[in-house]
């Protein structure tokens, strides 16, 4: 079986893919430092946590490498060119958005709830993305998180400082980036 011809598409998800698995370590790396908070070892958890985020970056970068003479030799149309400030712009707003509500939950004394805060504009930056990249996926991941964040508060032992929530979301990263990689009939070239 032979593998599928270069694809830009297929380079730009590669792309995508390393983002979601950084953040996804970023937030296990959290949860482990947490853990270390209450006095449990986890120096072996963030070993291990760092080894897998790597590993997963490193097959997207294999598969970046191997679709990217088709990114390069693609056109750059209005569609790609709207589509990038459209996500230079969704990502400032995601993080004054972030630093807003930290802040306003700090200020009140709502530590607690900053996780599930930040779970849900992250969950909801997808939205914009997933339209702008038209990438349906990112539906899909935009309402996983959003749903973790809204649920788990109430559902897990612990409420919002319970580590399901940094846990669920890294999953839901992890799952999306290897979702994107995968996602072959949207990255072969078309015409």
């Amino acid at each position: 079986m032979h593998p599928d011809p270069p694809s830009a598409t297929a380079a730009r998800r590669a792309q995508g893919a390393m983002f979601l698995f950084g953040f996804g370590g970023a937030w296990l790396a959290f949860t482990a430092l947490q853990l270390v908070a209450v006095g449990r070892a986890a120096i072996a958890a963030l070993a291990a946590i760092a080894l897998t985020t790597a590993g997963l970056i490193a097959y997207a970068w294999r598969v970046y490498g191997r679709n990217r003479p088709a990114l390069l030799a693609a056109p750059r149309g209005p569609a790609q060119i709207t589509a990038r400030r459209m996500f230079n712009v969704v990502n400032v707003v995601q993080w004054l958005l972030i630093c807003a509500a930290s802040s306003v939950l700090v200020s009140r004394g709502l530590t607690a709830w900053l996780v599930p805060c930040i779970i849900l504009i992250v969950g909801l930056h997808l939205v914009p993305l997933a339209y702008a990249f038209r990438n349906r996926a990112h539906y899909v991941s935009a309402a996983a998180l959003v749903v973790l964040a809204v649920s788990y508060p109430f559902l897990a032992a612990g409420g919002p400082t319970s580590p399901i929530g940094s846990v669920g979301a890294a999953v839901i990263l992890w799952a999306s980036g290897l979702w994107a990689l995968a996602d072959h009939n949207a990255a072969r070239p078309t015409g």
